[in-house]
């Protein structure tokens, strides 16, 4: 018998989620940025989410968050009607 896929689902952003998020976005721009930047420049664009600023701009921002049973994996975030 074929074995069910996790049911993704989307919520908004809570407060607390801002550790896991960015553990996200630090996983995300280490593993998938390797071949367009340095080392260097990968670790001045993860430590924007070692800031308390990187909460606090994602509580100003329409943020979702991207679920697999009920479990973080990924965000979005709008600022206005054009910036992603």
């Amino acid at each position: 018998m074929a074995q069910a896929h996790p049911k993704p689902g989307l919520r908004p952003f809570l407060p607390a989620d801002v550790p896991m998020l960015a553990a996200i976005f630090a996983a995300s721009i280490q593993e998938l940025t390797g071949d367009d930047y340095s080392e260097a420049q990968q670790e001045a664009w993860m430590s924007a989410a070692e800031t308390e600023e990187f909460g606090k701009r994602l509580a100003a921002d329409l943020t979702l968050i991207a679920t697999l049973d009920g479990s973080p994996v990924g965000f979005a975030s709008l600022r206005g009607a054009d910036h992603i």
